[in-house]
């Protein structure tokens, strides 16, 4: 089983191979240079290692505050075609969405009026309306308090030629608490 050890006050994550359940007798994975084989964990736990370490580089202490890392919130929607909630998120501490994203496989054609993600808290709210392959809200700084669910939903176009088909959503967020 591969697990990752991060020791306070080190800027580097390594991942490591438990050979028991005592803590201290594990030992480092080592990592070929030449060949592009990797020995222990696969190559998906190197990389899961690697973003933890960029997770600890992000969140280093400025003016006495830590820096909080932007977070990802990934949905994949199937259908464009008919209204529904796509994914639900309830924070546990208080967050601010800074982008929403939209990638689609196909966009609708002739659209008299486009599908739209919309991300809501049913006070605070985001949204995108899906018009090109590539679709982004661009910067955006809109507060979400914490234990209220977020949802996700899609909005279904209107009269297109040819509708749009499915979309890979993504939410960027931050914490808010300081």
């Amino acid at each position: 089983m591969c697990s990752f050890r991060l020791r306070e006050g080190q800027s580097s994550v390594r991942p490591t191979k438990n050979k028991s359940s005592a803590a201290s007798r594990t030992s480092d994975i080592r990592i070929k240079t030449k060949g592009k084989k990797m020995m222990g964990c696969n190559v998906r736990t190197w990389l899961a290692a690697s973003m933890l370490l960029v997770g600890d580089l992000t969140s280093t202490p400025s003016d006495g505050h830590p820096v909080r890392p932007l977070l990802t919130w990934a949905i994949y929607v199937p259908d464009l075609t008919a209204p529904y909630t796509a994914s639900a998120l309830t924070p546990n501490e208080d967050i601010a969405v800074t982008r929403v994203q939209a990638q689609l496989e196909l966009p609708g054609q002739n659209c008299s009026v486009n599908p739209i993600i919309n991300v809501n808290n049913g006070t605070a709210s985001v949204t995108l309306s899906l018009a090109t392959l590539a679709n982004d809200t661009g910067p955006v700084n809109t507060s979400f308090a914490a234990g209220i669910p977020i949802t996700v939903s899609v909005s279904s176009p209107a009269a297109c030629l040819l509708a749009p088909t499915w979309a890979n959503v993504v939410v960027q967020y931050a914490s808010r608490d300081r």
